[in-house]
């Protein structure tokens, strides 16, 4: 199994009048760096997720405020 590196950028900034935020990142090979497209990025615990694109890039958007722990897998 590939070891993957995710990269992070947390922004639980407001919208409006709600109270919500966003997680986005990048998920690429330990060792070669490249990126790895169709990675399932989900929030454990949650129904939250997404896939990575062509880059590598992912975002998960309506988050409430908080503390959370993610999974990335891959086929392959």
């Amino acid at each position: 199994m590939k070891k993957v590196i995710i990269l992070l950028l947390v922004s639980l900034s407001p919208l409006s009048a709600q109270n919500s935020g966003k997680i986005a990142g990048r998920v690429v090979d330990s060792k070669t760096k490249n990126p790895l497209p169709m990675a399932n990025i989900v929030i454990r615990g949650t129904t939250f997720g997404a896939a990575s694109d062509v880059e590598g890039n992912y975002y998960i958007l309506n988050l409430p405020p908080g503390t959370y722990d993610l999974t990335a897998s891959i086929v392959g």
